[in-house]
């Protein structure tokens, strides 16, 4: 359960960090270039800072909490390490990427927040977590294989089940 709920907190920490930052870029860069009207038409440096930044912030928060949890609940931590932490940093960027492609196209704010919250709660609700994937009915099942947080959980489900 706690590696869903750290996912989750993450995916959305992580999609605030780059809508916010790229926003803030995009009105500093406005300042400069006024016909400047969408982020995907700021320089590449302005939008890849906020993608490694929040990759490296988000990565390390999640594996530090998973592997803390481990160890606080006296499981064994997995003898290949760098595959978990390899599955966490693909989870990141994945919903980074997610992020930024809406980020680039949208430019209301409050919109954008909205979206998040519209992807990340059909995430949680059929990664498998709430209800086995076994269980889902066609779509939903369906639906739960576009998210991440599917396949994370599943990954990170071996580790604390010792099967890695």
């Amino acid at each position: 359960m706690l590696p869903a709920f750290m996912g989750l907190a993450m995916q959305i920490v992580s999609m605030l960090i780059i809508l916010l930052a790229l926003k803030a870029n995009q009105k500093q860069i406005t300042g400069l270039i006024p016909k400047l009207k969408y982020a995907r038409q700021m320089p590449i440096k302005a939008i890849l800072l906020p993608i490694v930044t929040s990759w490296i912030m988000v990565s390390t928060a999640i594996a530090t909490a998973f592997f803390t949890t481990m160890y606080i609940f006296g499981i064994q931590i997995p003898l290949n390490i760098w595959n978990t932490i390899l599955i966490i940093s693909l989870l990141v960027l994945a919903m980074e990427s997610i992020s930024i492609f809406i980020s680039l196209n949208i430019n209301n704010v409050i919109v954008l927040t909205a979206l998040i919250t519209l992807i990340v709660l059909p995430a949680f609700m059929y990664s498998g977590f709430l209800v086995p994937l076994e269980q889902m009915a066609g779509f939903p099942h369906w639906l739960g294989g576009i998210f991440p947080l599917r396949y994370y959980l599943k990954a990170l489900y071996l580790v604390f089940n010792h099967q890695m």
